[in-house]
């Protein structure tokens, strides 16, 4: 589950961040590098 998050993650992130402004794209790759982390963090927790 993990791995499939991170792969649809960063083709959207990807697609969203190259239709704006510099500062939106700043705003989607953090979003996306926060989901990254969250995600890992999770993943961590469960393995244990």
């Amino acid at each position: 589950m993990y791995g499939a998050i991170r792969a649809l993650v960063i083709p959207v992130v990807w697609i969203l961040s190259s239709s704006g402004s510099a500062k939106s794209e700043a705003r989607y790759m953090s979003l996306g590098a926060l989901l990254f982390a969250g995600v890992t963090f999770r993943a961590l927790a469960v393995a244990g």
